[in-house]
């Protein structure tokens, strides 16, 4: 069987990976990603909501338990790369888990953007766990420096 969950709560995961996969190989994407999170049964949920009259792109990511000071954003030839890392507490210890479904780690994500969109014209913000990045679909810029992007 091709498509095996060992999720039962999220049994078309994997399916809907492949069929992403399959279709972003034929069609390609207008913002393409790589997640390398590295918890391979679940990647960190992404929204990505397009908005033409304000021309505008909206960016919604799930990072539970991560504070905004453990993120990185930084933008380079056109090129989103948001890192963050979430530390197991020192109080706990590797051992002694019968259930362990909270995720912790490093995790990065990159996003092709559309050309030519610098840092200044990025925002981003997070609250309660949802980091939102928004930049314009066009932009006018035409620096490839690397530059941060602050979250506030």
């Amino acid at each position: 069987m091709p498509f095996q969950s060992n999720r039962p709560q999220e049994p078309f995961l994997d399916f809907e990976r492949f069929f992403d996969d399959a279709v972003n190989a034929r069609v390609g994407r207008v913002l393409s990603y790589n997640d390398n999170s590295n918890d391979n049964d679940r990647p960190t949920m992404m929204d990505l909501h397009e908005n033409p009259e304000q021309n505008l792109i909206t960016v919604t990511l799930e990072l539970p338990g991560i504070r905004k000071e453990d993120i990185d954003i930084q933008i380079k030839n056109s090129q989103l790369t948001i890192t963050a890392e979430n530390k197991l507490p020192v109080e706990f210890e590797e051992s002694g888990y019968a259930v362990r479904e909270i995720r912790y780690g490093y995790f990065l994500r990159t996003l092709q953007l559309p050309r030519d969109v610098e840092a200044k014209d990025v925002t981003a913000n997070m609250e309660n766990g949802i980091l939102r990045i928004t930049f314009p679909q066009n932009a006018s810029g035409t620096s490839g420096n690397s530059e941060r992007v602050l979250v506030s």
